[in-house]
């Protein structure tokens, strides 16, 4: 039967008789139909001559498929038909392109590998993490030509980190754009229209003199790789992987220099030339060096440089007993407490590596200054900032008669030494007392 259609009698449409198809033919653009079936699902299609005979081209299902959208694509459908084109063929060929194009995981591959040869090591790094993780995992054995933009939009729904999924977004973008470059897809699912993830708030979190405390005294206070990666991290101010990422053969211990190479940094303009204060070099004396060429090794078969970096995290907020806080929070309160002592902005940007502190337009030309000299001296600021946290620490031991007889006996003798008195870092204190302090040693002195 044919008819004006409206979503309105679509929907009122209800199922075909018994073994039967109900077909309803739009009087709009004629060559459109509706087709219902005799289990009420219902599709779009149009008909049209090719060679002599009748076809049909089968749009789509609706829901989700609305009739303006099928007005429009079976507009395009008949136009082709009129020019001699037979659109089922098309369709069947574009399928059959589909089937027999790259799965996901190899194209995947094949881009990290070609596509991004001219990016910086750190961005190509970054990118190839995620769409193997994202993308490579989740697509696996499907082609890449399969993909739409509401598979798009699934899979990064399934990101719950809001970085982490704007992060994937950019790389799909990138690897779409260079497929259809090479002729895997004909176009990208991701058009102009698809809504970018919004950007995450940037974070404002500067730890409280008390809370570095608690975290920069117990990470001292135990040995492992991630405790002195956090070490290094509060008194240098790098970024994390800039940090966990070091090799030996950029410490200059002769000049008292570290230079983080440019394709390390963030800005990957220039290296980053730091000075090393006492303190971090005392750091890095008490750090392992084994034969790997890394600070910070890995472990297992696949050696490169430290993982486990959430579990690490859990187990420092467990034993530091403060929560909603991130490594990076720790750079953010360097260069806050160094301006509160009055330490020129300049230097504060230098150390830290911002560009924000780099010399712009026709003065670049002509100042060619490091500020080392100040950024030493900012440096050495903090790190006796640090030390002065550690020293004023109260160290709480739990009520027992060994501990009772060992803080009597070494009273007389750290006096007779002229040292400070034990009494005044040292205390004793009830059990109940004890798991709410800054420190707790279950052991006798």
């Amino acid at each position: 039967m044919k008819q004006r259609l409206t979503d309105e009698t679509i929907a009122t449409i209800d199922v075909a008789p018994p073994a039967k198809r109900l077909e309803v033919f739009d009087t709009v653009l004629p060559g459109l139909v509706l087709r219902v079936t005799e289990r009420g699902i219902k599709s779009f299609a149009v008909r049209y001559r090719h060679q002599g005979k009748t076809l049909r081209c089968t749009i789509g299902k609706t829901p989700p498929l609305k009739l303006k959208k099928a007005r429009e694509i079976g507009y395009g459908l008949l136009a082709a038909a009129r020019e001699g084109l037979n659109p089922m063929a098309e369709k069947r060929a574009a399928q059959k392109a589909k089937d027999t194009s790259p799965p996901c995981e190899k194209v995947v591959e094949r881009f990290i590998e070609k596509g991004l040869s001219g990016a910086k090591p750190d961005h190509a790094k970054e990118v190839a993490r995620l769409l193997r993780k994202e993308v490579a995992n989740r697509w696996k054995g499907r082609t890449l030509a399969s993909v739409e933009a509401a598979d798009v939009a699934k899979l990064l729904e399934g990101i719950s980190a809001p970085s982490t999924q704007r992060h994937a977004y950019y790389a799909l973008r990138l690897l779409f754009k260079w497929s259809k470059g090479v002729g895997i897809i004909s176009a990208s699912p991701i058009g102009k229209d698809f809504p970018n993830p919004s950007k995450p708030r940037s974070r404002e979190r500067v730890l409280e003199t008390e809370e570095l405390k608690a975290i920069w005294t117990t990470v001292i206070g135990t040995y492992s790789t991630f405790n002195a990666i956090v070490q290094l991290l509060l008194v240098t101010g790098q970024r994390r992987d800039e940090v966990a990422e070091a090799m030996w053969k950029e410490f200059d211990f002769s000049k008292n220099v570290w230079t983080i190479p440019a394709h390390r940094t963030k800005t990957g303009d220039k290296p980053h030339r730091l000075p090393l204060t006492d303190l971090m070099i005392q750091i890095l004396n008490n750090i392992p060096r084994g034969a790997s060429t890394y600070v910070f090794p890995g472990q297992g078969a696949k050696r490169g440089t430290f993982s486990g970096w959430s579990r690490s995290k859990r187990r420092l907020d467990e034993k530091c007993h403060i929560s909603d806080w991130r490594l990076h929070d720790l750079r953010r309160t360097m260069s806050t407490r160094l301006a509160e002592k009055g330490v020129a902005p300049h230097v504060v940007e230098r150390i830290i590596n911002h560009r924000d502190g780099q010399v712009s337009g026709v003065a670049a030309i002509y100042n060619r200054a490091t500020y080392e000299k100040e950024m030493l001296e900012a440096l050495e600021r903090w790190s006796r900032h640090l030390e002065n946290l550690y020293r004023s620490t109260m160290w709480v031991l739990k009520d027992t008669p060994q501990n009772r007889a060992a803080l009597e006996m070494l009273g007389p003798l750290a006096e007779s030494n002229g040292m400070e008195k034990p009494s005044r870092r040292i205390r004793i204190a009830p059990p109940n007392d004890c798991a709410t302090s800054k420190r707790e040693y279950s052991s006798s002195l």
